[in-house]
């Protein structure tokens, strides 16, 4: 059994590489941050010696990356048109869409800290009935308007940690588009396979109809007997049953196909197509930081990393005092002409520097809790590039597996097609039966059998790769 390789991958260094981004937090913005941490973990790995990197992972210097891995390559017209379809129609790619634009709102409402807060138009009327029977009224106007001055820059990093969100969630629409493509992608294989089997047990069926059909005349002449007519009923009723099984999961297919699309089941109707084995390209990578560079989850888990480091140093800076400034002006008349001229207008201009000296240690533990969240953050960066890292890793194998299993099907397929010539001849000249040639044909049949299931199992793969390593549709 072919040992697993190991991927490297220190602890230490990721916990370095968070200090590396903690330094530039109070100078650099949310996406350049998050650029400190991307090339500070490419740095990292891509620092690994070269000896104990998995052979899988070592390519010629003409290789150009994960980039050499696109939808194009397995896209047809009528798979390129129901992804394109899938896309806007899926209710799980709608409703990111939506989520994205709630955060987004939530981005403008942190922006909205950095103006001033105004209120206008502030009036009122009041009367009163004095003891005498004498009727008084009153009218005021006001308006005010207040500013927090950002001395510490919590504000500012309230403003980031909205920014880093919103492009979370951008990732993360990414992720669930690449997802949806992904699914579409296999259910089309799948069908497309389906289709292949279909015929080609249908053709199995009919070889061994004119089987049957043969035995009933050797049945005649006494050269077999009737267990052998039997035995044959028994392999067609079989070949049957499996033929309804496969046409049964094309239905099912072809209605989760309808589902993800976002349209209802039974809706979606894809007719039989002409199976072609086309060429699935072999999925190769680079450098581990080069591979997982485009990776939605770890673009996510980086940001995540600047965003726990920002609520850090906010908890860190709520011991500060605050500053604020307010200003209000405002009139108050006996009669409404007198409001409207802005007689006796008076204004206000306040400032607070002020900070909370005792809070039952309420500060104490928001820091303690962001440090934890950070702490946390960290373990998640590592295990998502572990996992991603294994996921690559687990596909280079199994296309290595199926590579293998290719080339030695190619084999056998062409040793069973000069069988089968052979056969024809040794037939024709009267040196085998029918029943031979029935034989072999069947054996060149399951032999193409397992080639479609093979080249879809090579499909597969490389659609996962898509996935692994990022690849918009």
């Amino acid at each position: 059994m072919q040992k697993r390789p190991t991927v490297l991958y220190r602890r230490i260094d990721m916990k370095a590489i968070c200090a590396v981004a903690a330094i530039g937090l109070s100078a650099c913005q949310s996406t350049q941050l998050a650029q400190v941490v991307q090339e500070a973990s490419e740095a990292e790995i891509s620092a690994i010696d070269q000896a104990n990197v998995p052979n899988a992972w070592i390519v010629s210097s003409e290789f150009q990356g994960a980039s050499a891995v696109q939808w194009d390559a397995i896209l047809d017209a009528e798979l390129g048109q129901l992804i394109q379809t899938g896309l806007r129609n899926n209710l799980t790619v709608q409703a990111a869409e939506l989520t994205l634009e709630a955060v987004r709102i939530n981005l403008e409402q942190a922006d909205a800290r950095r103006r001033p807060r105004i209120n206008l138009g502030n009036l009122s009327a009041t009367g009163s009935l004095s003891d005498g029977g004498e009727d008084s009224q009153t009218f005021s106007l006001s308006a005010s308007a207040a500013y927090e001055f950002d001395l510490w820059g919590l504000i500012e990093n309230d403003i980031r940690r909205a920014e880093i969100s919103e492009t979370q969630q951008l990732e993360q629409l990414r992720s669930v588009r690449i997802i949806i493509a992904q699914l579409i992608s296999r259910i089309y294989v799948d069908l497309r396979v389906q289709d292949e089997l279909i015929q080609l047990q249908e053709n199995q069926i009919r070889i061994q109809e004119d089987q049957l059909h043969l035995a009933r005349t050797q049945l005649a002449a006494g050269i077999v007997t009737l267990l052998r007519i039997e035995q044959i009923n028994v392999d067609i009723q079989g070949l049957r049953i499996t033929l309804e099984r496969l046409k049964s999961r094309r239905t099912v297919l072809q209605n989760s196909l309808s589902t993800l699309l976002g349209q209802p089941p039974r809706t979606l109707t894809l007719e039989p197509g002409i199976f072609q084995f086309l060429d699935v390209p072999t999925v190769q990578v680079d450098t581990p930081a080069i591979t997982l560079a485009n990776r939605p989850d770890i673009l996510s888990a980086e940001l995540s990393i600047v965003a726990s480091g920002l609520s850090l140093m906010n908890a860190r800076r709520a011991w500060l005092p605050e500053l604020s400034v307010s200003a209000s002006t405002g009139t108050t008349t006996p009669s409404l002409f007198d409001l409207l001229s802005l007689d006796g207008l008076a204004a206000r201009l306040t400032a607070s520097f002020a900070t909370v000296l005792v809070d039952d240690g309420a500060r104490g533990r928001a820091e303690a809790r962001a440090t934890i969240a950070t702490e946390q953050s960290l373990n998640r960066y590592e295990a998502v590039v572990i996992g991603a890292l294994e996921e690559i890793d687990g596909l280079l194998i199994q296309q290595d597996e199926t590579l293998r299993q290719a080339e030695l099907l190619a084999l056998q397929k062409e040793s069973q097609d000069r069988v089968t010539r052979i056969t024809q001849v040794e037939f024709e000249i009267g040196v085998a039966d029918a029943f031979d040639l029935i034989r072999e044909q069947r054996n060149a049949l399951s032999v193409r059998q397992q080639q479609v299931r093979n080249w879809a199992t090579r499909m597969n793969i490389y659609i996962s790769a898509l996935g692994a390593f990022g690849i918009d549709p």
